[in-house]
């Protein structure tokens, strides 16, 4: 069986960088527990990710749009102006959600 290896820049834990074995070709693409190879991984999250402002405003969105959206739920009868401004405040909430997982936060003007 081929073996599993780190694929981060080491010094790897263990020395030799092998994480075991495995019988899937596709078994590459882990890193290691060094302090070295897990820097890597937090480098290359944050550049997915971005830390950005507009990351920040869609993540305040979403924690605001909890309150709001508990709100509507505890509605008995709302009515169809009720029901049409949830409907709007769900697509834009869905389209932040959107561009906080794909990364897309050049442009955040259809989440609010």
């Amino acid at each position: 069986m081929p073996n599993i290896i780190c694929v981060g820049p080491g010094p790897h834990i263990p020395s030799d960088g092998v994480l075991g074995s495995t019988s899937s070709p596709n078994g590459g693409g882990l890193l290691c527990t060094s302090p070295a190879c897990q820097a890597a991984l937090a480098a290359a999250q944050a550049l997915i990710l971005g830390s950005s402002a507009n990351q920040t405003t869609l993540q305040g969105r979403a924690s605001a749009a909890l309150a709001v959206n508990a709100t509507f739920l505890g509605l008995a009868s709302p009515t169809n102006a009720q029901v049409l401004a949830q409907v709007q405040r769900l697509t834009r909430e869905c389209n932040a959600l959107i561009r906080l997982m794909l990364g897309l936060l050049s442009d955040i003007s259809d989440t609010a």
